[in-house]
């Protein structure tokens, strides 16, 4: 019952009391109580004396007191606060006469009269006035301070709400910055793991997942679903890789027909992430699997609209993959023989100048190989171009197998080829040009009536030297050592600076 309420009916029942507390001054807590007795409506349970500032010592200078009042004889006196949270304290008034109760204020059915609200019940109470007055007074005041506390209630709503509009337009304005984080993607043309994070983060952004986890199919170890990018809270529950044989993907990432499901079904996440709550989205281009989108997040209960925001979220991810895919594709064809796979003249020059000057800066070793296929022409002319194109293909093979990640193989030119070794010595390089000799006659092709077998190259090795200035003179060194192979009988490697 509010109190307003309680006191409407004390007004009806004066044999019923209102339970109230006086706090204040030790010099004026008990004078106040004895005033509040006075009321028959009104019962005092009990009087706090605390020290604080607040009223003065005495109101007298308001009202002179009584002097034939009798001593007020307080049920219970306590030092310190009251507790107005504690559940006995329903219903009752708190008369704070030094506002002295601290925030958070009292719970539901606790009414707290302040400092200037006991001055004015003084004043009422020392001013000689009837019973009846005195309580309609104590009402007026009471259904004052239960209004103020409704308008408090309305405002303290009204802050909820725009706490809760602020909330919102904290998360629009969080979607609109990751979307643009995904447009960006969309138009950079930066490295695929660049371009992973951003997608990874615009998607955490926009769904408010706990996190995230991108994994793109990787040909060149096989098209397997590789983790590329991850970020939030609980990463170790993402696999480093995730199965992709046909076989799988056609039963879990596919419908009846053979197409693509865009949302990963329940059973396939659950198996590829256990114990783990969240979505999933196969991203695609046609026919080919472009990767797969986990996000995980035990909070968000994910209804129609947040399905729809997390399938218009995995669009824009597969058409970014699609993007950068496309751009290192072109790239790659820029910079590569399609023939045979290795790269091509231009990309060649570009980096033996870049090697050059890396390997003077560090003053590392540094070599070069250049190759030239023996009687080259003479194949070509016997046994048609088609069999030259497939003996030079094998010969890439050759080359290609030969060599560490960190070297550079290319195709010089129509049947040359040349290897920049960063890091290798001469002695290291001479090994490698040796294993590359003896792979390439022991390639074998059929032809009509026949087999060819045994083919020869014709090796020039050089390394960087102090007395080397510039990246065309390391080439020119092992472009006479070839020279030197050649004019000695070809189907020989030689090295630049050892006598013939």
């Amino acid at each position: 019952m509010k109190v307003v309420d309680q006191i409407e009916m004390l007004r009806e029942q004066a044999d019923m009391g209102l339970r109230c507390v006086v706090v204040g001054p030790a010099a004026t807590a008990p004078w106040f109580a004895r005033l509040l007795s006075s009321i028959q409506v009104v019962r005092v349970e009990a009087v706090h004396v605390v020290t604080a500032a607040g009223p003065p010592q005495s109101w007298d200078t308001v009202t002179p007191l009584d002097p034939d009042a009798r001593p007020y004889d307080a049920p219970a006196v306590y030092e310190g606060r009251p507790s107005t949270t504690d559940a006995s304290a329903e219903g009752c008034v708190f008369f704070d006469m030094a506002d002295v109760l601290e925030a958070p204020m009292p719970s539901a059915g606790v009414l707290v009269v302040g400092e200037a609200g006991c001055q004015l019940l003084a004043y009422l109470m020392t001013s000689r006035i009837t019973t009846e007055s005195a309580t309609e007074g104590l009402y007026q005041v009471f259904s004052f301070f239960s209004e103020a506390q409704k308008r408090e209630e309305r405002l303290a709503l009204r802050l909820e709400e725009l706490h809760k509009a602020y909330h919102d337009v904290e998360r629009r304005l969080a979607e609109t910055f990751f979307t643009h984080e995904f447009f960006k993607a969309l138009t950079v043309y930066e490295p695929l793991h660049h371009v992973a994070g951003m997608i990874v983060d615009g998607t955490l952004g926009i769904m408010g997942a706990a996190s995230c986890a991108l994994y793109i199919t990787d040909e060149t170890s096989g098209g397997e679903l590789n983790l590329y990018a991850s970020q939030g809270q609980g990463l170790t529950s993402y696999p480093e890789s995730l199965p992709n044989g046909s076989d799988w993907v056609d039963l879990h990432l596919k419908d009846v027909d053979g197409r693509f499901t865009p949302l990963l079904r329940p059973e396939v996440f659950e198996s590829l992430v256990p114990g783990c709550h969240g979505l999933g989205a196969v991203l695609f281009r046609k026919d080919e699997l472009l990767g797969l989108m986990l996000v995980l997040s035990e909070d968000i209960v994910y209804g129609p609209l947040e399905l729809e925001r997390f399938m218009s979220v995995a669009s824009m991810a597969a058409l970014s993959l699609q993007n950068v895919l496309l751009h290192e594709e072109i790239e790659k064809r820029a910079v590569t023989d399609q023939l045979t796979g290795l790269y091509n003249h231009r990309y060649f020059h570009q980096a033996l100048e870049q090697e050059f000057v890396r390997a003077k800066t560090a003053r590392s070793s540094f070599s070069l190989i250049m190759i030239d296929l023996d009687f080259f022409k003479e194949l070509n002319d016997t046994y048609g171009h088609l069999l030259g194109d497939m003996f030079l293909r094998r010969v890439g093979e050759a080359v290609r197998s030969t060599v560490r990640e960190s070297d550079i193989p290319s195709r010089y030119g129509g049947d040359e080829f040349a290897l920049i070794l960063p890091g290798t010595a001469l002695a290291g390089a001479k090994v490698v040009a040796d294993k590359i000799f003896s792979s390439v006659k022991l390639i074998d092709l059929e032809v009509p009536h026949g087999r060819v077998s045994g083919r020869t190259v014709s090796v020039g090795v050089a390394a960087l030297s102090p007395d080397c200035r510039t990246p065309k003179e390391l080439f020119d060194h092992a472009d006479q050592a070839l020279y030197v192979a050649k004019e000695n009988g070809r189907s020989q490697v030689r090295v630049y600076g050892v006598p013939v």
